[in-house]
């Protein structure tokens, strides 16, 4: 004895959106990040998005057209003007966006590619499939990575500014 099931395209990609939304949330559960219980996660659409500018503290996105998505989030703006006092953290931005520069899946035929703007990063996706669930760890890492470096610039900062005031009280004194 067999059985079938017939379902029509549109709703199996509904259940596939569906799934892949229940597993971005148990993926950023699992990373200590826990997605609002008031959020939807089997309406149609991708919630990859807005979870990633969830992990950033952000709620401020656009999506540039089908296929681009843009974060803004403050701490850019932060990063960018500590760059123009310290020029040599310029180098470290590579690092930083490393684990997104470029993912793909095995799954299906997806990809994300991500690249900093001026007031966040824009992250670009090609091809097809709802397996996005896979690219939350690198935005993960990405996020841990950018404020760890935030945190050292910081210190730097300010570290550098206090040894400035120093020297002007001396010079001040003399």
């Amino acid at each position: 004895m067999t059985a079938s099931l017939f379902l029509p395209s549109h709703v199996q990609m509904e259940w596939q959106e569906a799934m892949d939304n229940l597993l971005v949330a148990k993926e950023m559960h699992d990373h200590g990040y826990p997605l609002p219980g008031n959020w939807k996660f089997c309406e149609n659409g991708i919630l990859f998005y807005r979870a990633v500018a969830f992990l950033f503290g952000s709620s401020d996105f656009d999506e540039l057209n089908e296929c681009t998505y843009e974060i803004r989030f403050p701490e850019r703006f932060e990063w960018l003007s500590l760059r123009d006092k310290h020029p040599e953290m310029e180098g470290e931005e590579a690092w930083i966006i490393e684990p997104v520069r470029a993912l793909d899946t095995h799954y299906s035929f997806s990809s994300v590619e991500t690249s900093f703007t001026d007031d966040g990063f824009k992250i670009e996706s090609d091809g097809y499939g709802t397996d996005s669930f896979h690219f939350v760890k690198g935005f993960v890492e990405f996020k841990e990575r950018f404020f760890y470096k935030l945190t050292i610039w910081r210190e730097r900062d300010a570290t550098s500014s206090a040894d400035e005031q120093t020297g002007r009280n001396i010079d001040s004194v003399a």
